[in-house]
């Protein structure tokens, strides 16, 4: 009725005719079409809070569901052996278990963070607006700091599990620094994939890109001077003969060495944190669309690195040497290169197909067919 009552009342003012209603009749008009207004305004809100409740209900819903799937794999996990405490954290004698949780962690974030990537994708493909992209690009940014907080768990459980990368494909292992990627070349990677940039946000990138530049030395430096110190300070536990010596001796140095070994956890957690660090300003930095762009790119970059059997080329290229080798060259090849090719050639096909490295018989003759 009221819907019919204002398109009337609307038809009338625009036939001009209002200036035949009295005053006190035009009155009360301008207050019914007030009150019209205001309704259809509730009626919308009303709409609006309806749909908010619905997707708030169906968010529950599949928070509830996620929660149950995620206590029968942690009751299937611990049946296997797996114990988690309450706090979250492991005692030391369960290292392997604990990389056996990490592991099943990471294999679970790297399927949501797949699906997140994904449907990004598709919104970016499909025009989506501003919105619709900050709400995405807001999940996934999220959705890395649980990654980082993973990590950080697994690590004071098992550090050296994370910093050797054996959770990552043999290809990415080649890419590794201290558990993870380096800051500072994501953002030269991004410095090209973003362009045009403002001088603004190149100039902000630009410090960011230094910043992280000099904490991964500062890093890579400390590493060297624990590697260094516990080197020396495992050779000081022997004895003139080579052996363990003066046993109070022995343990004192032991327990120094595993002292020092304790500081991985510090250097996997300050590297971690640069990556997270950089993320975060990298996507304070850029736009809405800037931000789904280079979330995209990052993928992209990871995505060739992480699927090892892009990478089965290095075993065709060995075994094709090897096929095809000539045994006159060998003559022609000198000591130190033939050397050098055949540790080239036995790392990288130990890396490309995580199979043992070729006899050294077979490794001679393809370093010798490699180097014609």
């Amino acid at each position: 009725m009221y819907g019919y009552q204002l398109e009337a009342l609307i038809l009338e003012v625009f036939k001009c005719r209002i200036w035949k209603i009295p005053v006190l009749e035009r009155i009360r008009l301008l207050m019914l079409i007030r009150k019209i207004k205001w309704l259809a305004q509730n009626r919308e809100a009303a709409r609006k809070s309806r749909l908010r409740k619905k997707a708030y209900v169906q968010q529950l819903e599949s928070s509830r569901m996620k929660l149950t799937q995620l206590e029968q794999e942690l009751q299937r996990a611990r049946q296997q052996g797996i114990f988690i405490s309450s706090s979250g954290e492991q005692s030391q004698s369960n290292g392997g278990n604990g990389a056996m949780a990490f592991d099943v962690e990471y294999a679970r974030w790297l399927e949501e963070h797949n699906k997140r990537i994904n449907e990004l994708r598709g919104a970016v493909n499909s025009h989506a607006g501003d919105g619709e992209l900050r709400i995405i690009v807001d999940g996934i940014a999220s959705h890395y700091d649980d990654i980082f907080r993973i990590k950080g768990d697994a690590a004071k459980t098992d550090v050296f599990h994370i910093l050797s990368g054996m959770w990552k494909t043999p290809a990415e292992r080649c890419f590794l620094w201290l558990g993870g990627f380096r800051s500072s070349e994501l953002l030269k990677l991004l410095i090209n994939q973003l362009e045009p940039l403002t001088e603004q946000q190149l100039l902000a990138i630009n410090n960011l890109q230094q910043s992280s530049q000099q904490a991964e030395d500062a890093l890579s430096q400390g590493m060297e001077a624990l590697q260094q110190s516990l080197a020396e300070t495992l050779a000081g536990s022997l004895g003139p003969t080579g052996s363990s010596g003066n046993v109070a001796n022995y343990m004192g140095q032991m327990a120094m060495a595993m002292g020092k070994l304790g500081t991985l956890e510090g250097f996997i957690r300050q590297a971690d944190n640069l990556r997270q660090q950089t993320l975060q300003q990298m996507h304070r930095i850029l736009t809405t669309r800037q931000s789904a762009r280079a979330l995209l790119a990052i993928s992209d970059y990871f995505s060739p690195v992480s699927d090892h059997t892009k990478w089965s080329f290095v075993h065709v290229f060995i075994d094709t040497a090897v096929a095809y080798h000539h045994p006159l060259l060998s003559k022609s090849v000198g000591a130190s290169r033939h050397a050098v090719a055949v540790a080239c050639l036995s790392h990288c096909r130990s890396m490309a197909t995580r199979v043992p490295p070729l006899p050294v018989s077979r490794l001679s003759t393809a370093a010798v067919s490699g180097d014609s």
